[in-house]
């Protein structure tokens, strides 16, 4: 009878059976985690990808808005607020005081 056990319970290689099914499940665990590995770095690799687009869009704003500044500070655009809208004209020399 112990023999007929033996037999039902390994495999022919010589393997009980339970330790057949340790490994079986042991390598599908494997998978599952192997997957879950590459499904996460294709995510931050996507996500890598979008920020590295957002970081260029928003270096070529910074660009622009430089420019922007360096216009809106020029002294010919200033001058040409000043008399345009304020009607403010360079005084002349007689206008000037000078401080002791």
């Amino acid at each position: 009878m112990e023999t007929l056990e033996k037999k039902i319970l390994s495999k022919s290689n010589g393997y009980p059976l339970g330790m057949s099914i340790f490994f079986l499940v042991l390598f599908i665990g494997e998978l599952f985690v192997y997957t879950w590995c590459r499904v996460q770095c294709l995510d931050i690799g996507y996500a890598i990808t979008k920020l590295s687009e957002e970081r260029e869009q928003i270096e070529s704003m910074q660009n622009r808005l430089k420019l922007e500044i360096a216009h809106l500070k020029a002294p010919d655009h200033i001058m040409n607020i000043a008399t345009v809208n304020y009607y403010l004209r360079i005084p002349q020399p007689e206008q000037l005081i000078q401080m002791p």
